[in-house]
């Protein structure tokens, strides 16, 4: 993306690709995003993709990001972009398609109602 009023590319050091379940709520097409839960998700940072794991516990909490090994991720100094994404989405870094399939399910408050 191309920063309007400077015409820069957009950079981030840190960039999170979480998966979550959206819901169209009317007709002009506005959306009802489930963050309270768990989910999985990619973490981008100097030249690597990593697969995570994300927790939200309630509305108000943080949202807590964590490696396969199930450890707490660590961001690298520096700015952080998070792009929620929903579960038949599909995100293209560096010409490799990363996707959701694969991943194990998740549990969200929405799948327990």
């Amino acid at each position: 993306h191309i920063d309007k009023e400077t015409e820069e590319q957009l950079t981030a050091v840190n960039i999170v690709v979480m998966y979550a379940s959206q819901t169209v709520m009317d007709k002009d097409g506005r959306l009802k995003i489930d963050l309270v839960g768990e989910g999985n998700g990619y973490y981008i940072t100097g030249g690597q993709i990593v697969e995570i794991t994300w927790k939200k516990d309630g509305r108000f909490d943080a949202t807590t990001f964590y490696d396969k090994q199930g450890r707490e991720l660590k961001f690298n100094p520096g700015n952080t972009f998070i792009e929620v994404v929903p579960y038949e989405g599909k995100v293209t870094a560096d010409e490799i398609e990363l996707s959701r399939k694969g991943f194990p399910e998740v549990k969200s408050e929405d799948a327990e109602s």
